[in-house]
């Protein structure tokens, strides 16, 4: 075997192991902490990601930017099947995703000056239902990640909220 065939050999072998296990080597290096190993962000491509169960309920405010006043209160339910609904709930990235949705549609219906804000409460595993996107986000000024975390999803939900 030549050197580059060894090379390759062992960046395949490495990148076996660290992709399935990069939910726990993700635990180190969190912003706040250790946080939650079951989070959404971790369990892509993990060998137990079927282990996780998730059970939510979205709420999308749409608001007046000048007076603050609730507009409507709308879930995903109203546009999309129960399947599509639910993945909206456990998916931060299907969160922002409806959000834009959201904001596409009352635009082209002639509103301007409203946001989005969201209620989100997930319960993982059964352990309660925990508020897991921070509701002062207005979500029609957050851009759409592609890689990375966005800052308004917690792991780990702050216990004065």
């Amino acid at each position: 075997m030549t050197k580059l065939q060894v090379a390759f050999f062992f960046g395949y072998l490495l990148i076996q192991v660290l992709v399935p296990l990069r939910r726990y080597l993700a635990s180190w290096f969190h912003p706040r902490g250790r946080g939650d190993i079951m989070s959404d962000y971790r369990w892509y491509f993990c060998w137990t990601m079927r282990l996780r169960a998730a059970i939510g309920v979205t709420v999308f405010r749409i608001y007046d930017r000048t007076t603050g006043e609730t507009l409507a209160r709308m879930q995903a339910s109203h546009f999309l099947i129960p399947q599509q609904a639910g993945f909206v709930s456990r998916s931060p990235k299907a969160v922002i995703q409806f959000a834009k949705f959201l904001e596409r549609s009352l635009k082209a219906k002639g509103h301007k000056n409203f946001g989005i804000k969201v209620e989100c409460h997930i319960n993982i595993n059964g352990r309660g239902p925990k508020l897991m996107i921070d509701p002062e986000v207005d979500f029609t000024e957050e851009p759409i990640k592609i890689f990375g975390r966005h800052k308004w999803y917690w792991d780990d939900a702050p216990s004065d909220k």
